[in-house]
């Protein structure tokens, strides 16, 4: 297999723990680029989700976790300019008139909640009088948690259109 076939492969890992040495010191951060684009082009700044403090054991530390905007400025696109069309949304949008239609993080697809908790929210599109989703209206919801202790990581995560979109010129 070539690099080029590996670093396009279902088999390389999306997401990675880093440390990352900048003018304020060691930064270890959780980054959704794998290790072989990250090895020969570096690690891209708006593809760190987030850093955190290690456990003394040296492991992720989801309590200490802290997002990074550009990160989710570009989860914010990419529900814009991709998941905004998905019809199964402009189905669900249509029951949501001059509202905001909820997107549930993907991990929570398959489970019965009789109640969505906040941190399962990814945001929420804004819908016009009839039914249909606004364009670029996609709201973060800050409340979200992206590695959750009940819940696992979040499903975006593991979405590999969203990777290709992240690394692939946004195809």
């Amino acid at each position: 297999m070539e690099t080029n076939d590996l670093a396009n492969s279902a088999t390389v890992p999306m997401l990675m723990v880093y440390e990352l040495d900048d003018e304020s010191g060691r930064q270890h951060v959780v980054c959704f680029q794998d290790p072989i684009l990250a090895g020969s082009v570096g690690v891209d700044v708006r593809t760190i989700i987030g850093r955190f403090q290690p456990r003394e054991d040296g492991g992720f530390n989801p309590s200490t976790f802290q997002f990074n905007t550009a990160f989710v400025n570009l989860v914010a696109e990419f529900m814009n300019a991709k998941v905004a069309d998905d019809p199964n949304l402009a189905e669900d949008a249509k029951n949501v008139t001059e509202g905001r239609l909820e997107v549930i993080d993907p991990r929570c697809s398959g489970l019965e909640l009789t109640e969505v908790p906040m941190s399962e929210i990814l945001g929420w599109f804004a819908v016009d009088e009839s039914g249909s989703i606004l364009a670029d209206s996609f709201l973060y919801n800050h409340n979200h948690v992206w590695f959750d202790e009940r819940f696992g990581v979040s499903g975006l995560l593991h979405l590999r259109t969203f990777y290709d979109y992240v690394h692939l010129g946004k195809p």
